[in-house]
């Protein structure tokens, strides 16, 4: 298992690379040099909460993308889990509270119910 420093460089890498930018645009939109997003990127860098931010501002992401973790779809049940994840990651703040409510609600009702 690799250290969380790396996990997070390299889904900052992936997630500029979606965005079709190079270390240096990135560097510049988020106030760094080149060489610290490359370090940053390969864990070689520790990154303050502070820092990682700027970068997710300059990708224009937010920190679920950062943490997103694509879960192994392996039947029909799992890709409506996961299609619910991503309609959930997707809302408004307040919205979004309001659905994990429900899900908790709709889950706790549904383990009191099986035999």
């Amino acid at each position: 298992m690799g250290s969380f420093r790396a996990y997070v460089g390299g889904r900052v890498k992936e997630l500029r690379q979606k965005a079709g930018l190079t270390q240096d645009q990135l560097g510049r939109r988020a106030g760094m040099d080149a060489k610290v997003v490359g370090e940053y990127e390969r864990g070689a860098r520790n990154g303050t909460l502070d820092t990682i931010e700027r970068l997710l501002k300059a990708l224009g992401v937010t920190k679920y993308d950062l943490m997103e973790i694509s879960p192994r779809v392996t039947s029909p049940a799992d890709r409506g889990e996961t299609a619910i994840l991503h309609a959930v990651r997707g809302m408004k703040k307040g919205h979004r509270a309001l659905a994990t409510r429900m899900v908790k609600t709709l889950s706790s009702w549904s383990r009191g119910h099986r035999r």
